[in-house]
C-alpha cells in the first residue's frame, strides 16, 4: 500500500513538473509546424494506395445490412462484428463454415 502511495505521488510530482514548464508560443508552433508536415510526408506516402483502395470501395456494390438508418446500420454492423470476433476468439464457427450456412 504504501509503495502504490508513494507511486502515485511521484506520478504527481512528475506530472506538476510537466504542467509548470513554460512553453513559449514560438516553441509551440514550431513544434506544431513540424508535426504538420510530418503528417503530409504520411498521408503523401500512402496517397497511391488510398487512391486505389478508392477506387475499388467505389466500384463495389454491396450493403454492409438492409438497415435504413445510419444508427441501426451501424449499431447492426457493430454487433455482426463483435459476435464474429467473439467466435473468432472462442475458436467457434466461421462466416466461411459451411456449417454457418446452414444456421
Amino acid at each position: 500500500m504504501q509503495q502504490h502511495e508513494e507511486g502515485l505521488r511521484s506520478i504527481a510530482l512528475e506530472t506538476l513538473t510537466l504542467a509548470r514548464q513554460e512553453i513559449s508560443r514560438q516553441d509551440l508552433s514550431q513544434w506544431d509546424a513540424s508535426a504538420r508536415a510530418w503528417l503530409q510526408v504520411a498521408d503523401d506516402a500512402e496517397l497511391r494506395r488510398q487512391k486505389q483502395l478508392m477506387l475499388i470501395v467505389n466500384n463495389i456494390d454491396m450493403t454492409v445490412n438492409k438497415r435504413q438508418s445510419t444508427f441501426d446500420s451501424v449499431l447492426e454492423a457493430w454487433k455482426t462484428a463483435a459476435a464474429g470476433l467473439e467466435r473468432l476468439i472462442t475458436g467457434g464457427m466461421h462466416y466461411n463454415d459451411p456449417r454457418w450456412r446452414e444456421l
